[in-house]
């Protein structure tokens, strides 16, 4: 079990001995086998869904509460499958088994314009799950050096639960995970399922950790994807006991895209054993990921770029639903064609949640619009609050301009890499000087009243590239108008400081 925050766990049973079966009364076990020298030679982490009396009594009076106040015409669950940097594009190279499946079998829904919300996980995952962003998230309490418990109530999973739905998570890393990398976590576990004391005990043990993508020979996802399983056969009802539940795999892809298409025969099987075992007539599922490729050769190139701003995202609707609400399937298929991003996930979750079967015509004024309403074909970035430096709907020119403009546009953004970092972390990290500038594209349609860049540079001591997005007026006046992002590997040159978003502008001094 966990003890005391969501980082270290505890045994909590005796070691029992048996060769062929014996009672479990946990819903976490880890079982030794032994040699005939008493050695261990391998362990099985095991996880088991029960029902809690004292939880289900809860729900049951909340969900019941919920009916009655809201009447939500129909009740469905909603299974949400996270894979970490998967674009639209690579989804499609390197997991085809898993993408046919998704339109063929389960008449997914992909959305072909959806727009990436920030920079890396975080972001992403706070506009899919509060409908926000992060500087919104900090007013209600959050901060990195404070137990995320303060804000839990911003997330999908609380506004589930609320209504009288089990809810339940899965995280494959213990560090790096959009809630804990550089981040204290929870102290308590924020939902009712919270499969992670067997990531943290299993990432310790050396025995069964030859491979970082699996414990023994079972794969991480297949840990992930059978509990789900699990969780799904025993609460098939979602007029009676309804789920949420969420879920994010970084480890097999968070490095390197192309290691997806190892996953594509487990994620395939899992989709099957959903449909075979009926899970998806109560369910809604959401396939997605934060942001395509952000570091590596393909991120260098301009359908890297766009690749690493368009994540996949699919949902999944019951068969029946298609049928039942047709005027509804037809709005969410003709929003597949315009402009998206998480927060229009979030507010068709929450349309979800009071499901009034409502079609209608979404407003340029929304930042967020449900899926169940048109989005209007003229949307912008700037409409949906995308960042100007994450948006795919302004055109790139390659600029005719001179090598001295060029190395002016190059200084002006290695002058902002270095004023990311102040007061000690300054002290700490080294001043990086401009190397080259690789690339400048212009930005159009931006300002009338100026001229945007979009400049990639290198820099030394460190061997970085960057990448931001510079205004220029008439009179050579710069303005970076965006945050700048590092486009390679920052691992084991930053070690000397901890924040999560300025490591990437640090070179350690010692």
């Amino acid at each position: 079990m966990l003890n005391g925050n969501d980082s270290r766990t505890k045994s909590v049973g005796q070691r029992q001995v048996f060769t062929d079966s014996i009672n479990v009364t946990h819903d976490y076990v880890v079982v030794e086998c032994y040699n005939n020298a008493s050695q261990v030679i391998s362990r099985s982490f095991l996880t088991f869904i029960r029902k809690k009396p004292n939880l289900e009594s809860e729900l049951k009076a909340k969900y019941e509460a919920h009916v009655e106040l809201h009447a939500p015409k129909e009740t469905l669950s909603v299974m949400m499958l996270g894979i970490d940097a998967m674009s639209k594009n690579n989804f499609q190279r390197a997991m085809p088994k898993t993408r046919n499946f998704l339109l063929e079998t389960m008449k997914a829904v992909e959305l072909h314009k959806h727009n990436k919300f920030g920079h890396n996980t975080f972001p992403n995952v706070v506009g899919l799950l509060t409908g926000n962003s992060e500087k919104w998230l900090a007013k209600q309490g959050y901060s990195r050096h404070l137990p995320i418990d303060r804000v839990n109530d911003a997330f999908l999973w609380s506004a589930y639960r609320k209504a009288g739905y089990r809810t339940g998570m899965f995280l494959d890393r213990t560090y790096i995970s959009a809630f804990h990398y550089g981040k204290v976590g929870w102290t308590q576990p924020p939902v009712d399922y919270y499969i992670r004391e067997v990531v943290i005990d299993s990432e310790k043990d050396k025995l069964m950790r030859k491979d970082v993508n699996c414990i023994g020979d079972v794969p991480d996802i297949r840990l992930l994807t059978d509990y789900w399983v699990q969780l799904a056969s025993l609460f098939n009802n979602s007029k009676t006991e309804p789920y949420f539940t969420y879920s994010f795999s970084a480890r097999l892809t968070h490095d390197d895209e192309n290691r997806a298409s190892a996953a594509d025969e487990l994620y395939f099987q899992f989709l099957q054993t959903l449909v075979d075992k009926k899970v998806l007539n109560n369910t809604v599922l959401v396939f997605f990921s934060d942001h395509g490729p952000r570091f590596g050769a393909i991120r260098l190139t301009l359908n890297g770029m766009l690749e690493g701003r368009m994540p996949l995202m699919f949902l999944v609707f019951p068969p029946w639903f298609h049928t039942k609400y047709p005027q509804l399937m037809e709005v969410v298929k003709t929003n597949q064609h315009r402009l998206t991003t998480h927060t229009d996930v979030y507010e068709t979750l929450i349309d979800l949640l009071y499901f009034k079967a409502e079609a209608g015509k979404g407003s340029l004024t929304q930042p967020r619009i449900s899926l169940f309403k048109e989005i209007p074909e003229g949307r912008t970035c700037q409409h949906a609050l995308i960042p100007l430096e994450y948006c795919v709907c302004n055109g790139f020119v390659k600029p005719n301009i001179s090598a001295k403009f060029t190395e002016f546009l190059g200084l002006n953004l290695v002058y902002r890499v270095n004023g990311y970092l102040t007061g000690k972390l300054r002290d700490l990290c080294s001043t990086l000087t401009l190397n080259n500038v690789t690339n400048v594209m212009e930005v159009k349609g931006v300002d009338s009243g100026s001229t945007t860049y979009q400049v990639t540079v290198t820099t030394a001591p460190n061997s970085a590239i960057y990448e931001g997005v510079l205004r220029v007026r008439e009179n050579n006046k710069v303005k970076a108008i965006s945050d700048v992002t590092r486009l390679n590997l920052y691992r084991g040159e930053a070690e000397c400081i901890d924040h999560p978003t300025l490591r990437q502008f640090c070179y350690c001094k010692t």
